[in-house]
């Protein structure tokens, strides 16, 4: 859904452009009927990319979808980014999974990383078998939060975490 987080990194990129900054939202969804304002009328431009691959397989394996999304978008943001070297994008703003972080930071972009709320404390392990699935992606936002040039939190709880 829309709240909080995405209205920071709404915010964000619209304060950026107001002051003359080249802003563009990379994302790999965006619903025009259920967005905020300035993602769909052209104050911000949108480029959106890794909708091809699904949230859930089976009402299942969210993480491993949202990874697989957020590389494909990495991916292309890297690709046209350099297509588009002459341009001088470098800050990369990037919210929820730190996994694009490293990648984005080899191809030469500062990367500011978002943190509300760390994933590896939200999902539950209720089983040996889900443990096991969870502990890559735990281990890869432990590894990737911590190469951000910039960390932000939205609480002291999540400061304490990191």
């Amino acid at each position: 859904g829309i709240g909080g987080a995405e209205r920071l990194v709404v915010d964000a990129a619209a304060a950026a452009h107001a002051k003359g900054h080249d802003v563009v939202v990379y994302t790999s969804h965006h619903d025009p009927s259920r967005c905020f304002t300035e993602t769909r009328d052209g104050t911000l431009r949108v480029i959106v990319f890794g909708g091809f691959i699904p949230r859930t397989i089976a009402g299942r394996c969210h993480i491993l979808c949202a990874t697989l999304r957020g590389l494909a978008l990495t991916a292309a943001i890297v690709a046209r980014e350099r297509l588009l070297a002459a341009r001088g994008a470098d800050v990369a703003f990037v919210d929820q999974l730190s996994v694009s972080v490293p990648f984005l930071r080899l191809a030469g972009l500062r990367a500011v990383f978002y943190c509300h709320f760390p994933d590896k404390l939200l999902a539950a392990r209720r089983s040996p078998l889900k443990r096991l699935y969870r502990l890559p992606f735990d281990i890869l936002e432990e590894a990737t939060t911590g190469c951000a040039h910039a960390l932000l939190v939205n609480s002291s709880f999540t400061r304490g975490v990191f």
